[in-house]
């Protein structure tokens, strides 16, 4: 009910009689009639009295929170109730002071099912819709002149004031969406129903693609690589319309089989789960991706639902409905079959970007580019199972980012050890060290080493896309418990041949000649580190960290290991594997005797390996601290170290931003980890 206020006039007059005064009671009404709402109402009835007042309804369908009270100003509160009936009704309240009196008269229409617009949706195929009337008025159904030839009303016999059931019948929709509007009128009473009815483009043409794991995802929640299946569906209209669907399944038993049925959402996380559907990435990364042709123009695809069913003949019915950049539905509809599925399941895809020069590891001054293939593929002639593998192309100085990854074909080399030897013109691929894959059922990690002989042919072709042709030798290897490197697999050959591969570009700040020489820290790749936990390894009391961080200042690789005073308690409180507990802050000073209640910066190697140096990752020059100390306080690290190497010394100042993320457990190699004396 709706609260409203009504205001009654009410005189309090002073009448002189003959010689003596004498108060008489006088009540005066502003409004003799109120018209309410049929669906009832509360109103606040505000008047002055001289005197005692009462106030009554000669119907109890109007009521008062006080009907009496004492002289003064005076709200009360009438409650009209809602009608019920199918006629106007009519109340006289009264409000009496003294000997005087006033009256108000209340009229309530008649009780109607009419209100708000009623909005019904429709697929395309006909239906019947019937809407109960409750009027005790002859009422007229129409329908709009737009609409007329789609929506037909049914006419029935008018029995008020006894509910009725308009009904009127909608057409099957042969093509795009449409609207129309049923007005039902009754005096000054109306009831909109609109009627929205979607229509499908029926597409005539199919064709599909299985992509297998063509883009490659890593879950860092889980700490997987997803394992996806996707199609690539194509469709055409008579019309000239065109759709494409990337659709995102769990990896089927036999997947050229049939695409896997199921209603698909679209895929906000960009990591392809199952029942998904692929959108373009704004940094154009993506190449298989849902889309539409509508008017000729592209549209971009931003939501949306796509349904897939197939029947046991093998028909498909396939529907579509997406939403453009803009707000607006597009809807398609195959019904059909799909004549095959193209095996397109090489499951590679590849990223590279240009570093820059390096001039000091080949005299020929070539761009190196960091290249990674994303393969997710069982090697068809070893026993292995790679995820993916990188190298490092070295071609022509004049290549350039913006032409893209240089064609040719890339032979094994290992870096010179000699600047100023020269090596013949061409294109050479360097030992990168850090290709790594899953090999076996159980899918072990290990480190795959290359061998001479390997060599990788570039092809770019007119559309942009790049075609491969690897030929590689190789062995593996890994580290035991105590650190020492060990081969797995003795030489094994990697070959295969990659169509039509769309190469993502990556943003990479060209790395400029920087020489050995002083610096001053100021910025890092990224501030999060993860620390290497050995325990207490030289029995201080405290606890043993080894951190890195990868390009500082664009160009330079450390290494640090920090003997903490404090103690250190190592729980799994992250993902329920690593721990979050933070090292100690402070500054930590070079010392070759870590001791009790210090904190030390260590100069260690563990196995062989150096874990206390400064690398320039243009003259790959590897400096062991030797001196200074670091500070970390309020997320920063401070440098103040030294380093040398022979005649080269340097000094390395500044800061960047640096938190833990986690710490791993490293304890069981903790006897391996030793000091460089």
């Amino acid at each position: 009910m709706k609260t409203f206020k009504f205001f009654v006039a009410a005189v309090a007059a002073l009448m002189a009689l003959a010689c003596t005064q004498e108060e008489m009671d006088v009540l005066t009404m502003g409004s003799s009639e109120i018209k309410v709402p049929y669906e009832g109402v509360v109103k606040e009835l505000e008047f002055k009295a001289n005197t005692a007042w009462t106030i009554e309804s000669d119907q109890d369908w109007v009521t008062f929170d006080e009907t009496s009270g004492s002289a003064g100003d005076v709200v009360v509160t009438m409650t009209v109730q809602k009608n019920e009936t199918y006629e106007t009704r009519t109340a006289v309240v009264t409000i009496s002071a003294g000997d005087k009196f006033t009256e108000i008269t209340l009229k309530q229409g008649f009780a109607t099912e009419f209100g708000s617009e009623l909005v019904y949706d429709f697929d395309d195929a006909a239906h019947t819709v019937t809407y109960a009337v409750n009027t005790n008025m002859e009422y007229e159904v129409t329908v709009s002149e737009d609409a007329k030839s789609w929506i037909k009303y049914v006419p029935a016999a008018k029995a008020a004031p006894v509910a009725e059931v308009v009904t009127f019948e909608v057409a099957a929709n042969p093509g795009k969406d449409r609207s129309g509007l049923v007005t039902v009128k009754a005096g000054d009473y109306a009831q909109n129903i609109r009627i929205n009815q979607y229509g499908y483009i029926d597409m005539t043409e199919a064709s599909a693609k299985y992509l297998a794991n063509r883009q490659f995802i890593y879950d860092s929640d889980s700490w997987t690589y997803t394992d996806f299946a996707e199609y690539y569906l194509s469709f055409t209209s008579e019309s000239g319309e065109a759709m494409t669907l990337s659709l995102n399944a769990e990896t089927p038993e036999s997947p050229l089989d049939a695409v896997p049925a199921g209603n698909y959402v679209v895929d906000a996380s960009g990591k392809h789960p199952g029942k998904t559907f692929t959108i373009a990435a704004l940094d154009g990364s993506v190449k298989y991706y849902t889309s539409i042709t509508a008017g000729g123009e592209q549209k971009v695809i931003i939501d949306g639902t796509v349904s897939v069913a197939k029947s046991e003949d093998g028909t498909y019915t396939i529907i579509a409905g997406l939403y453009d950049d803009a707000g607006n539905i597009y809807r398609y509809r195959y019904v059909g079959a799909i004549a095959q599925i193209a095996d397109d399941s090489f499951g590679a895809n590849v990223t590279a970007s240009m570093d820059g020069q390096y001039e000091t590891y080949f005299s020929t001054k070539s761009n190196r580019w960091s290249v990674t293939f994303y393969i997710n593929q069982k090697n068809p002639a070893s026993d292995v199972y790679m995820t993916y593998f990188s190298v490092s192309l070295y071609a022509s100085s004049t290549s350039t980012a913006e032409d893209g990854l240089p064609a040719g074909t890339y032979t094994y080399a290992q870096p010179e050890d000699n600047p100023e030897s020269k090596y013949a013109n061409g294109n050479l691929m360097a030992q990168p060290g850090d290709m790594t894959y899953f090999y076996g059922s159980d899918e072990t990690g290990a480190t795959v080493e290359y061998l001479e002989g390997s060599k990788i042919e570039v092809i770019k072709n007119a559309d942009g896309t790049y075609d491969f042709k690897l030929d590689l030798k190789a062995k593996t290897w890994e580290y035991d418990d105590e650190y020492n490197q060990v081969t797995v697999v003795p030489e094994f050959t990697y070959a295969a041949e990659f169509k039509d591969v769309y190469v993502t570009p990556v943003v990479s700040n060209t790395t400029q000649p920087v020489p050995d020489v002083d610096t001053e820290f100021s910025s890092v790749m990224s501030s999060q580190y993860v620390a290497l936990y050995f325990g207490d390894r030289w029995e201080t009391g405290g606890a043993t960290f080894v951190v890195g961080f990868n390009s500082v200042n664009g160009i330079y690789n450390l290494y640090l290991t920090l003997n903490q005073a404090a103690s250190y308690t190592y729980e799994k409180n992250f993902n329920n594997r690593y721990c979050a507990n933070p090292i100690e802050e402070g500054t930590y000073t070079f010392s070759k005797t870590p001791k009790a209640g210090e904190k030390s910066l260590v100069p260690v190697k563990l196995g062989a390996a150096s874990y206390c140096y400064v690398q320039n990752g243009y003259t790959g020059t590897k400096l062991p601290i030797t001196g200074g100390s670091v500070t970390l306080e309020n997320g920063v690290i401070k440098y103040d170290i030294e380093a040398s190497e022979g005649d080269v010394k340097c000094k390395f100042t500044g800061s960047h931003a640096a938190t833990m993320y986690y710490a791993r457990d490293y304890t069981k190699n903790a006897a391996n980890l030793n000091i460089v004396e």
